[in-house]
């Protein structure tokens, strides 16, 4: 989220993850280390992941499941078959 500058101090700096701006992965590397230079080569064929419209709603049932069974308010099983239905309904949405 910043612009080259921005990228290229952050790099310098050698804090936090390998940079996002791949112009400046050699900065980074000269302040980390040669020893994280395949997480830099790698972006050369990292690709973006993506989700299917519907995705989060599914997403949203796994994650308040989770609290509801940690509660002991559902069972796990029943989180299981709501997930389930919510992503057979996204499928339905989208075709398939």
């Amino acid at each position: 989220m910043t612009n080259e500058a921005g990228a290229q101090g952050v790099a310098e700096a050698g804090f936090g993850v390998m940079p996002a701006r791949q112009s400046v992965g050699e900065a980074w590397l000269a302040t980390r280390g040669e020893e994280f230079a395949p997480f830099v080569t790698g972006a050369d064929y990292a690709v973006t992941p993506s989700t299917q419209l519907g995705y989060a709603d599914f997403v949203q049932v796994i994650d308040n499941g989770m609290n509801e069974v940690l509660a002991g308010d559902r069972s796990a099983q029943e989180i299981l078959d709501e997930a389930a239905e919510v992503g057979q309904e996204i499928q339905a949405e989208m075709g398939g």
